[in-house]
């Protein structure tokens, strides 16, 4: 790149921070992102017209020798420069080719590709640019962070070309080890942010190049969003403001409004178009009285003109709801026109946000909400997202329209909620208001230029303000007026934004609405960088395009996902919303789609599912369900379904595990029995909770021993109490745990609807409603042992960080937790699924009715070998008829009940000796010390540990029984 130069030549260059930058971003990406080069490219200085990098060079070598600073360098300085910004320009060769930034299809010599690009416009203007006209330092700039935002957008991620971000044939990026991808995404938006604050020549208007290149989310149902209704709201508010300027009882302050921010407010369906419904202040003079009112456009042709301010006071007089008509001719009150509106409410009732959040209403619905018994009274994360959307559309909207939006609105002191009936058993709804001030001098060019060239406090108190929705607690952050000084409360707010994701790790909806907010914080510095303004109307535009974008659209797809939210992000439902019917945003959508709906967390191997047995009839709900049970039965080897294929079994095998399960419960049910038949352990019985796809109430068994299940939560949809078993699977283990277990209380945990989780579903939304069961179950319902007949083909940290909570608590706690879980179905050439390979679960396989191993088993392995009955056991299922017909289900799955009844068993017994109760209870009951109990019950079997309770219950004396335990457990007891 240097020229030939005299050791006295002086060579002008960009200000030195700025070279600073760009040699901080090289280092950055050459550093951070593994190297990759593909097939035959030149590892020398790029200098060929056809070469990859080129144009890149040509764009970054004007950054290096454009005279804009005083700075001046010599021959040894600039040689150092140049041989960083060859490193840069290496990096970016290694990142970007022609097939990526003219996308596929294009030819690889660069003549041709001009001629067949021709026919796009903006294409050739973009391509003669670079080649042919020399640009300025802003336009540079510009361009490489058009590029960096390019490869950091959602379709690029998830783009199957060639060259993709980091999949394809030849990925662009080779992530370092235990980089998952989220590192990298990071430091290329950082670098995308200080790219955007570097000082240079403003672009024209309609240069949109700014803007995120992320593909415009489309509008979702009910949140379809219209601009020119957006524009109509904002436009009456705008003029009833007018209006308020003009009236002789303005002085130093004016009238206000609360305007209800309602889901459809800016919607032009057929059937929800509306009027504007808001509460207006009376006189300012007076004291702050608040007036029903509806605002909008009202058929009427010879409107009679009264002081606006006159008419608040009669209506409020006259307890009537206001009505204000605007149109182009002015603010008229048509309340005579309309028909008598009884005033239901004559003075706002609402509660603002600030008081909220002391209340701690919007704090998370975590499980500390419901042991403390306050997360009836809470925000659900759907409420949050529909909250923030609501206010994200206001800022689209009125951020020109003369509102003292920084010091006014984007407060917490000035969002509001009035609570309302919505018909439903005396269910309350709350509704959003956002109170609006206007300025009493409007000056549309300088409201503009303060928006942008004094530090944005608009968009810094908007984002202060949604994180405060998110996480419920008030932010000691200050917005100042000056720029300088709200660059160290951008960097508050960022720190916080990065607080919040660690305190809210696994947590899908904090990750996906964070997303938004760290949109806001670029977003200010767009908008900081918008100086020297000449054409405010198009810069408006402009800016409002970015809001849309950037947080708007994001926010309409995170709310269309509301009911997601209910069952994942929080642990319960708002009681308002906590009978709405269930709709999966993700059914019926193709999988690009379904990934933007789910927000990214670090990828893990493998998939969630239920270990399986057979499945002789199923009878689907309908014919989503039809098609989705032929999509499951087809599933090969390794890929998990309830119902995994394990041949058929004839009589004899079949009898045989009759026989060996009725000997099995009736060696220990004398034992059992007698406990129970007691009374004296009543009150502190064994506590089993199953984690599975709920239970079929219908089913004889169930209905027989439905006393024994005490409580049921469904953690699928919003519908907690619907435990319904579509499938079959989570009722076939109830059944074997009831049979086995006749004394045990049993809780019952839907975390699956169907007989595989899709495989985008499980990587995200399984993943935590599993967690959240397994923290419920020990926080809440207070159990014993856990049953998981489930299996993932790679451990899940979300998950194994749920287990060893509950397996490896404070040494001090009393409460200790056998996890009991299955093996898989998927033979010896594959390992131990997760969670049954996790240290301290009790590992599950199965045996036939003669005790020998079952093929599906995977291989065993040392303190993972325990097996149980698991072959073709007796059960029923329902068909399509509603009636129930007889099945042979075979499985580690119904092994691990079996597994988790004699458990249960054994727990119930031992209650029966204090010294072994009191004494051992620490041991016990834990995976450790029922994994000593269930050795001394076992017997080596090619490979396995047969589990045979009789060798333990055999008839003698509880006090031999007892001493069995005891030794099993020695030396700790």
């Amino acid at each position: 790149m240097a020229e030939s130069i005299r050791d006295s030549d002086l060579f002008s260059t960009t200000e030195s921070f700025r070279w600073n930058y760009l040699q901080t971003l090289g280092a950055c990406v050459s550093g951070r992102l593994g190297r990759f080069s593909r097939a035959g490219a030149p590892r020398i200085r790029p200098k060929e017209r056809g070469n990859n990098a080129a144009l890149i060079e040509m764009d970054l070598d004007f950054i290096l020798r454009t005279a804009l600073g005083e700075h001046h360098l010599t021959k040894e300085i600039f040689e150092k420069m140049d041989e960083a910004a060859l490193d840069l320009l290496h990096s970016l060769d290694i990142m970007v080719n022609l097939n990526l930034i003219t996308r596929e299809g294009t030819s690889t010599n660069w003549n041709e590709r001009i001629g067949t690009v021709e026919s796009d416009n903006s294409q050739v203007i973009e391509l003669k640019a670079r080649v042919d006209t020399f640009a300025t330092l802003q336009t540079d700039f510009t361009r490489l962070q058009k590029l960096m935002s390019f490869l950091t957008s959602r379709r690029i991620t998830t783009d199957q070309r060639q060259f993709s971000l980091m999949t394809g044939l030849c990925p662009l990026f080779i992530l370092p080890l235990g980089d998952s991808g989220g590192s990298t995404m990071d430091s290329l938006r950082k670098w995308i942010d200080i790219l955007q604050t570097l000082q240079g020549r403003p672009q024209p208007h309609d240069d949109y190049s700014f803007v995120s290149l992320e593909p415009m989310a489309e509008p979702h149902g009910p949140d379809a969003l219209d601009r020119s209704r957006g524009e109509s709201v904002s436009n009456i508010v705008q003029d009833i403001f007018n209006e308020f300027r003009q009236l002789g009882c303005v002085k130093k302050t004016t009238h206000e409004i609360r305007l209800h921010v309602t889901d459809d407010l800016y919607s032009t369906r057929p059937g929800h178009e509306r009027n504007i419904e808001m509460f207006i202040s009376c006189c300012p003079g007076s004291t702050l009285i608040w007036q029903n009112a509806e605002c909008g456009e009202f058929l009427f042709d010879d409107p009679v003109e009264h002081c606006i301010c006159d008419r608040i006071r009669w209506a409020m007089r006259c307890r009537r709801k206001l009505y204000i008509m605007v149109n182009s001719k002015g603010v008229f009150d048509v309340t005579d026109r309309l028909s008598v509106d009884p005033l239901r409410c004559d003075s706002f009732d609402g509660t603002s946000l600030s008081e909220l959040l002391k209340q701690d209403i919007f704090r998370p619905i975590d499980l500390q909400a419901y042991l403390d018994e306050t997360a009836e009274k809470r925000v659900d994360s759907a409420t949050k997202a529909q909250v923030a959307l609501g206010l994200s559309r206001c800022l689209m909207h009125f951020f020109d329209k003369g509102l003292e939006l920084a010091s006014h609105s984007w407060i917490a002191d000035n969002v509001h909620f009035r609570e309302s009936s919505d018909g439903s058993k005396g269910a309350k709804k709350r509704l959003l208001y956002v109170s609006l001030r206007p300025k009493l001098h409007q000056n549309p060019v300088s409201d503009i230029e303060n928006m942008f060239n004094n530090g944005s406090p608009v968009v810094l108190s908007f984002v202060k303000l949604l994180l405060e929705v998110l996480d419920g607690n008030a932010l000691n952050i200050q917005v100042r007026p000056h720029e300088e000084d709200n660059l160290l409360t951008w960097l508050e707010l960022g720190s916080a934004v990065q607080r919040l994701r660690l305190a809210r790790d696994g947590d899908l909806f904090a990750s996906r609405y964070l997303e938004v907010v760290d949109g806001c914080l670029r977003l200010w510095t767009t908008f900081s960088n918008r100086d020297n303004l000449t054409d405010p109307s198009g810069t408006v535009h402009l800016m409002r395009k970015a809001i849309y974008e950037t947080v708007v659209s994001k926010l309409e797809l995170i709310a269309s996902s509301g009911q997601t939210w209910r069952r994942g992000s929080d642990i319960g439902t708002n009681h308002e919303q906590g009978k709405r019917k269930f709709h999966d945003p993700m059914v019926n959508q193709p999988p690009v789609k379904k990934l933007a709906l789910i927000p990214k967390t670090p990828p893990f191997s493998g998939s969630l599912g239920l270990v399986n047995g057979q499945n002789p009839c199923f009878a689907p709900s309908d014919k989503e369900d039809s098609i989705q049970t032929a999509l499951d039965d087809s599933a090969c080897s390794g890929q998990l379904s309830l119902y995994d294929e394990q041949g058929g079994t004839n009589e004899r095998e079949q009898q045989a595990a009759e026989e060996h399960l009725s000997d099995l419960i009736r060696s220990m049910g004398m034992y059992v029995k007698a406990h129970a038949n007691s009374g004296r352990n009543e009150k502190n019985r064994i506590k089993v909770a199953i984690i599975d796809s709920g239970v079929d109430p219908d089913d004889g068994w169930i209905r027989a021993r439905s006393s024994q299940i005490v409580d049921k939560r469904n953690w699928t949809s919003c519908q907690i109490d619907d435990c319904a078993d579509i499938c079959g699977h989570g009722t076939h283990i109830t059944r074997l745990i009831l049979k086995v277990a006749p004394a045990a209380e049993v809780y019952i945990a839907k975390v699956s609807k169907r007989k595989k989780f899709e495989p985008e579903v499980a990587g995200q939304v399984a993943q935590y409603q599993l967690m959240k069961a397994i923290e419920w179950a020990v926080g809440v319902w207070k159990v014993d042992i856990i049953s998981l007949s489930m299996a993932m083909d790679g451990e899940n940290p979300t998950i194994k960080k749920a287990l060893d909570e509950v397996l490896r608590p404070p040494y001090d706690s009393p409460k200790k937790v056998v996890v009991i879980a299955a093996a898989s179905n998927w033979g010896g050439n594959r390992h131990i699924a997760f969670p049954a390979s996790s240290k301290g679960v009790i590992c599950i396989h199965s045996t036939d009715g003669h005790g020998n191993p079952s093929k599906t088993n995977p291989t065993a392995q040392k303190g993972k070998d325990f097996a149980v009955l698991g072959m073709s056991i007796k059960s029923s299922i329902k068909g399509k008829n509603k009636k129930r017909t007889e099945v042979y289900i075979s499985g580690t799955s119904y092994a691990t009940a079996i597994g988790v009844g004699i458990a249960a068993n054994v727990l119930e017994v031992a209650k029966g000796d204090s010294a072994l109760w009191d004494g051992g209870k620490g041991k016990l009951c834990s995976s450790w010390g029922m994994s000593c109990v269930f050795k001394i019950m076992s017997e080596e079997r090619a490979g396995y540990r047969n589990v045979m309770p009789w060798r333990l219950f055999d008839g003698r004396p509880e006090e031999d029984v007892y001493r069995d335990i005891k030794n099993a457990l020695e030396p700790d007891v």
